[in-house]
């Protein structure tokens, strides 16, 4: 009878013991996430405070209005204004290593946001005349129309890297309660602002990345979104992860294209990864990568309207391009990228 309660008892503190030790993780965990969300709020304070003043928030929904066919166009020359480059994404907040001391206690120790598109900013700055800007995704995400439309003004050129198409639909109110009031609740669509903000001379590009193009299991959303027929790629509607540790074979595929004026891409330092995309018949293919025998746009272009959009589908910084931020031409060849579309407009292009 002893020895059967005895053995009782013990399982008793066993599991008592494994209860307590789910609580403390969860407990920990939690706690991260209230110090991330912290911090990324401090971030963002931070980041504002750099930039200086930007437009009041708009704590209403604002319903369509009868302008809104103006919203995006710019009244601005391209060729003869400076560069200046919104960039978004690529930011992250590492939170730290868990260090366990004890059965009972453990604690994440240091929080950092790194930039770590720091290269492609790095080289995007070293561009004669121009001036960027560069934003965190979540930050993307919480932008009032007011403050869109502001960046869609001052922007000549916009640069997506891992940035997927949530980040550019409900906006944080649509999920306040306490905002919503007795009116319809609407916003302008971001994806059709971006798109007569193109049509009007401005020059989207993006990068590739985890949420970039179709991304990650299909949680970039390009494919799917309203902005799937603006990209000069197909974009696909699920996983489009393509890696390798040995890299890639590229090859150009339109010789003498103004994109690649001065640079040899036979010195293109190894890839780790792209994102897989379709040829679009009306767009340029200028550089493809192969998988598995089959070739992939690298570098695409197209003109929409007065602007250009064009993708590269592999990292611009790290991990995928962790060797390509230490190319020799990695400067000249995001300025040749960048400048292009403001300095040749008139050469041939692909179908607009």
């Amino acid at each position: 009878m002893r020895q059967e309660l005895r053995q009782n008892l013990e399982d008793l503190r066993r599991r008592t013991s494994g209860f307590l030790a789910k609580i403390q993780e969860f407990a920990g965990l939690l706690m991260a996430v209230i110090a991330a969300s912290s911090l990324a709020i401090l971030a963002t304070q931070v980041l504002a405070a750099k930039r200086g003043p930007t437009a009041r928030p708009c704590h209403r929904a604002s319903p369509q209005n009868s302008n809104n066919t103006t919203r995006g166009e710019r009244r601005i020359t391209m060729a003869t204004d400076a560069l200046r480059i919104w960039h978004v994404g690529n930011w992250c907040i590492h939170t730290g290593n868990e260090y366990i001391e004890s059965p009972f206690l453990s604690a994440k120790k240091n929080v950092e946001v790194l930039n770590y598109a720091q290269p492609l900013v790095t080289a995007m700055r070293a561009i004669d005349d121009a001036e960027v800007i560069s934003q965190p995704s979540w930050e993307l995400y919480n932008l009032s129309p007011e403050e869109f439309d502001q960046r869609l003004e001052w922007a000549t050129t916009i640069v997506f890297g891992d940035v997927e198409t949530k980040c550019m639909m409900l906006h944080p109110d649509f999920f306040n309660r306490g905002k919503w009031g007795d009116d319809y609740v609407t916003f302008p669509d971001r994806f059709n602002l971006l798109r007569r903000w193109i049509e009007a001379g401005g020059h989207f590009h993006m990068n590739g990345g985890w949420y970039s193009f179709g991304g990650q299991q299909g949680k970039g959303g390009w494919g799917r979104s309203l902005f799937r027929d603006v990209l000069p790629v197909e974009c696909l509607e699920g996983d489009d992860l393509l890696e390798s540790t040995e890299s890639f074979p590229v090859r150009v595929s339109i010789d003498d294209h103004p994109l690649l004026r001065g640079i040899d891409i036979s010195t293109l330092p190894p890839l780790l990864g792209f994102n897989e995309t379709r040829k679009r018949d009306d767009c340029e293919t200028i550089l493809e990568i192969q998988f598995a025998e089959r070739w992939h746009p690298l570098l695409a272009a197209r003109k929409l309207g007065k602007g250009r959009v064009t993708a590269w589908t592999t990292g611009a910084s790290p991990h995928w391009g962790i060797n390509l931020v230490r190319w020799e031409q990695y400067n000249q060849f995001w300025s040749n990228l960048l400048r292009w579309p403001h300095v040749d407009h008139d050469a041939d292009s692909c179908i607009s």
